[in-house]
């Protein structure tokens, strides 16, 4: 694939599709994605997290299998339903570069083995992301990255290609116009060089014969529903392993219920017309919503200050508090200790914000695993 042809696009035909974002009704009816097919990466958090996690003695917590580190608050872009960008109005912008030594080492004290890099801003914004991957794959960690690709420069890239087991990147749009109406880029152009940075990885990968899981993220909208098909062979032709559409419940333009039912009409359609190319929808639970969350506190969310939450969605509620600061308290007080198990029954009793949420799905298999 060559950039060149993503840029004669049918303006006219581009315009009738975004008047109104609703598809054609189905000739068949399908039902929607079935919760056991996951993504590769879905698929490795199940295998490598949930299904692995191991009981702590102190009554029942566990020790987490992974950590989500916030490297920033900053990002590039400003994302039409970012949750996040009220975060990047404080401080602590940056994890402390001093203190990400520390970090390690105490992750390394609480069992953990896989960091994935996401969430708050955009990792790759730190000045130090070259010298923190570098360090954690020094230090044995499995990594994952979730980016918006903009800044992944050929040193970022030999980086992902040697270090890195996953990369996801949000590919919201086929076209430039829909990719600047969703992430308010600072460029008109910052799509195309998202395309440009996904070649280069794809080179890099073939060139070094590196085993990256490489993975395209389509978060749906108003904005974008309609171009469902053209982002899914966009995709295929980048070069990428697959793609996953993921409803984006924050958008101010978010997805009315008919129209994700249409969604997961339209997705078995385009994993049978892109086969062997791997289409993926939303995780969709497989429990009820309500009496708290069932997922095992298999993974710690860690902010730029490095305050410590079991999840990201309740990181919201302000009914449920952090368990403390990672930098402030030793650790067998921080995860084991009273307060941590307050914060581990208030999960029990609020209900969660966020439908779909995969940790949901993690959580009912690791009791099927348990069960059995």
């Amino acid at each position: 694939m060559r950039i060149r042809d993503y840029l004669r696009l049918d303006r006219e035909k581009e315009a009738e599709l975004k008047t109104v974002a609703v598809f054609p009704r189905a000739e068949a009816v399908h039902g929607p994605s079935r919760p056991e097919e996951f993504s590769p990466f879905d698929r490795a958090m199940i295998e490598r997290g949930a299904l692995k996690t191991r009981t702590c003695p102190q009554e029942d917590i566990p020790y987490p299998v992974s950590a989500s580190v916030c490297l920033s608050y900053t990002c590039t872009h400003n994302c039409s339903g970012c949750p996040h960008g009220s975060d990047r109005k404080g401080g602590n912008a940056f994890l402390d570069a001093d203190r990400f030594e520390k970090l390690l080492s105490c992750l390394h004290s609480l069992k953990v083995e896989y960091m994935d890099l996401r969430g708050g801003g955009e990792p790759t914004t730190h000045p130090e992301f070259s010298r923190f991957s570098k360090m954690c794959a020094k230090e044995g960690f499995e990594l994952s990255l979730l980016t918006n690709g903009t800044s992944l420069d050929s040193t970022t890239a030999g980086l992902l290609v040697e270090g890195f087991s996953f990369l996801i990147i949000n590919l919201d749009a086929s076209n430039d116009e829909v990719y600047n109406q969703i992430h308010h880029a600072p460029s008109p152009r910052e799509f195309q060089k998202v395309l440009a940075n996904i070649e280069r990885i794809v080179s890099e990968r073939e060139r070094r014969e590196s085993k990256l899981m490489m993975g395209a993220q389509m978060r749906l909208c108003q904005g974008n529903v309609n171009f469902m098909e053209q982002v899914t062979r966009l995709a295929r032709d980048t070069g990428v392993d697959y793609i996953q559409f993921r409803i984006d419940q924050r958008a101010p333009d978010a997805l009315l219920p008919d129209q994700i039912n249409q969604v997961n009409n339209l997705i078995p359609e385009l994993r049978n017309e892109y086969e062997p190319f791997p289409v993926y929808g939303e995780i969709g639970s497989r429990g009820t919503t309500g009496g708290g969350c069932s997922a095992p506190l298999s993974q710690l969310i860690v902010n730029p200050a490095g305050d410590i939450y079991p999840c990201p969605h309740f990181a919201k509620l302000p009914q449920v508090a952090c368990f403390g600061n990672i930098f402030a308290l030793p650790l067998e007080k921080l995860c084991f200790g009273a307060y941590s198990k307050k914060v581990v029954q208030q999960l029990r009793e609020f209900d969660c914000p966020v439908q779909g949420c995969r940790w949901r799905i993690y959580g009912d298999c690791s009791s099927d695993a348990t069960d059995k």
